[in-house]
């Protein structure tokens, strides 16, 4: 009853169609499961949406684990062993009453279980049952065995010129950049000491220092488990190896450059089963995502999606291909590498080595029946001739390129040999986007600032229209235990989504590209500075983020 009762209610809501419930009922059949987890697992909706579901059925608040964190006193009210063995993560304790995050707040006798280990009255909310078991294991780990303390440890060792073991230097080095949500790990060579920097939402912190005399030891460890040479450190090199932390797999890939004080080494952290998104989760709002839809629904064309490296393009790109419909539309992909795995879509991985690349892999994708082409990124000269002439042939191509904004995309698909009548015919849409860090929801403070000052920093005069009062509201970032005492926690998409239309395409025609981007959008609204001014006036990140991007 209550599977029907949730699948019913998915369709209420719009997160499936009829047809996705139709194919997950038939699964279901042959692989006997919870109808919502069978929806999640052939991809027609996330986890996230299932959780916000799930609590909306059993009228409870939902918690996004990924930007909430226990406190500590949460997690020694219950037992590990019993918070592992229900899927339950205790998140905090007010007045006198424990929260508690589950993903199926119905189980029988499970409050009644949770007060007798905890002494303490209990709530329920819910969320997802994969953030859930991942932050049991980070969070009661993390409290039992400090990550910080192990590695000062260790340097304390090598500070005194005892021996060291380096093997669990490296693993704990990459245990605590994954903790605290880190993309990458940058081990610098100095003269006193050398450095260990984590890139965390977008932004670089220093975390570490060890004695120099180890970091040779350090980098051969990196080399051994890379397979690249251990007896070459005068030329650059690149390699990479396989990590397993709390029940999860990564790839980490090493790039080394040699330095006049000894090799400087970047690690990457990829995790090997990147989870799906929503499109309003990241950040974009109704109207974008509606736009983008309308996109994907076109039977051929271009829709291009831009901005800087490490923007977050690739994970736009996969959480918008969900919403075309796949099951009427046959998909193939080629990709470098494959970062997120989508049920019912045919994924290929270049191989260069082979012979396989981008550019050679469309002309056998066209080949295979295909209705949608994904391309994972434009990067050169053929790929981006190969994609427009698969658009122009009838194919819904959908890439990603790096560039500055809108302009800067149409410039370089020139300089790549497209000719601008193509473009004219080829292209469907642009979406430019960038990441702000959003505020810590456990430390953001209100700030009051004045229509003029806000008008004096960047402002647009139709973001405040809406605003009555002549002092405004925002957040600024704080600190805390939470985000590393950064106030961050955390990243957002802000964006600009320019569909192509007759005045464009007449400027095409005539191979101009306009200089200003508002004059590409309906009266400015739907800028990439729009987009974030509003982000600011409801919360979400502060005015100093903005300005630091967009400025």
């Amino acid at each position: 009853m209550r599977t029907i009762a949730i699948g019913e209610l998915l369709l209420a809501n719009g997160h499936i169609t009829a047809e996705q419930l139709e194919v997950a009922l038939h699964t279901q059949k042959a692989h006997p499961g919870h109808l919502g987890e069978i929806l999640v697992g052939l991809d027609f909706m996330t986890a996230h949406e299932l959780a916000r579901v799930v609590a909306l059925q059993r009228k409870l608040p939902f918690v996004d684990l990924s930007i909430s964190v226990p406190q500590k006193k949460a997690l020694q009210a219950v037992p590990r062993e019993l918070a592992l063995y229900n899927t339950v993560l205790p998140l905090r304790i007010s007045r006198g009453r424990l929260t508690v995050v589950t993903d199926d707040p119905a189980k029988s006798e499970l409050a009644e279980l949770l007060q007798e280990a905890a002494k303490l009255k209990v709530t329920f909310a819910v969320g997802e049952r994969s953030q859930i078991a991942k932050s049991i294991e980070l969070h009661y780990f993390e409290m039992e065995n400090p990550i910080n303390s192990r590695i000062a440890a260790l340097v304390a060792d090598a500070a005194a010129k005892r021996e060291v073991d380096i093997e669990s230097f490296l693993e704990l080095l990459i245990q605590s950049a994954i903790k605290d949500r880190a993309t990458d790990i940058h081990i610098r060579p100095q003269a006193l000491a050398s450095h260990v920097f984590y890139r965390v939402d977008g932004l670089l912190h220093h975390y570490y220092a060890f004695p120099s005399h180890i970091h040779r030891n350090v980098v051969s460890r990196c080399k051994i488990l890379s397979e690249v040479d251990i007896t070459q450190q005068r030329i650059p090199q690149e390699g990479g190896f396989a990590f397993h932390y709390l029940h999860q797999d990564y790839d980490i890939r090493l790039a080394l450059i040699p330095t006049s004080l000894g090799e400087n080494m970047a690690l990457r952290i990829l995790p090997k089963a990147e989870e799906l998104y929503h499109l309003e989760r990241l950040g974009f709002d109704l109207a974008q995502a509606e736009s983008l839809e309308r996109c994907l629904h076109k039977r051929s064309g271009i829709v291009l999606i831009v901005g800087p490296s490490g923007g977050g393009k690739t994970t736009t790109l996969f959480s918008a291909l969900r919403r075309a419909n796949i099951l009427q539309r046959n998909v193939v992909t080629v990709e470098d590498p494959i970062e997120y795995q989508l049920s019912l879509v045919q994924q290929t991985n270049v191989n260069e080595i082979a012979g396989y690349t981008f550019d050679e892999s469309l002309s056998h994708l066209v080949r295979q029946d295909a209705d949608i082409i994904v391309i994972g990124e434009i990067r050169d000269q053929g790929t981006a001739m190969a994609a427009v002439r698969s658009a122009l042939s009838g194919h819904l191509v959908l890439s990603t390129m790096t560039a500055n904004d809108v302009q800067g995309a149409l410039a370089r698909l020139m300089d790549f040999g497209v000719k601008s009548y193509m473009l004219s015919f080829g292209l469907l849409a642009v979406l430019y986007q960038q990441l702000l860090r959003r505020l810590c929801d456990s430390c953001k403070r209100p700030v009051k600032v004045s229509r003029q000052e806000l008008l004096a920093r960047g402002f647009d005069s139709e973001a405040l229209a809406a605003i009555a009062s002549k002092v405004v509201t925002l957040y600024e970032a704080a600190g805390c235990e939470h985000c590393q005492q950064t106030g961050y926690r955390g990243r957002i998409a802000i964006a600009e989504l320019v569909e192509m239309n007759d005045e464009l395409r007449a400027l095409l025609d005539k191979g101009k590209i306009v200089v200003e981007t508002a004059a590409l959008l309906k009266r400015g609204e739907g800028t990439i500075r729009h987009d974030a001014q509003e982000k600011v006036l409801t919360g979400v990140t502060s005015l100093e983020e903005v300005l630091r991007v967009l400025s």
